[in-house]
C-alpha cells in the first residue's frame, strides 16, 4: 500500500484493523488509544510521553 499511495500511513492502519477485530469480538469499551500508546513504544521503543504526543497527533480528540 505505501508504495500505491504516498499518503498511505501503515500506524493509523494497523490501529484500525485492531479494533475492527475487537469490535467483531465484542470487546467493549476497547482501550484503543492505551492500545496504540504501548504498540508504539513496543514497535517503534519511543518513550511514554513521545508516543503519547504522537497519539494525540494522529487521533486529535
Amino acid at each position: 500500500m505505501a508504495e500505491r499511495d504516498p499518503e498511505f500511513r501503515e500506524f493509523p492502519e494497523l490501529v484500525k484493523t485492531v479494533r475492527e477485530i475487537a469490535a467483531r469480538m465484542g470487546v467493549r469499551k476497547f482501550a484503543w488509544r492505551e492500545f496504540a500508546k504501548l504498540l508504539m513504544m513496543e514497535i517503534y521503543k519511543f518513550d511514554e510521553p513521545q508516543a503519547a504526543a504522537y497519539i494525540k497527533e494522529i487521533y486529535p480528540m
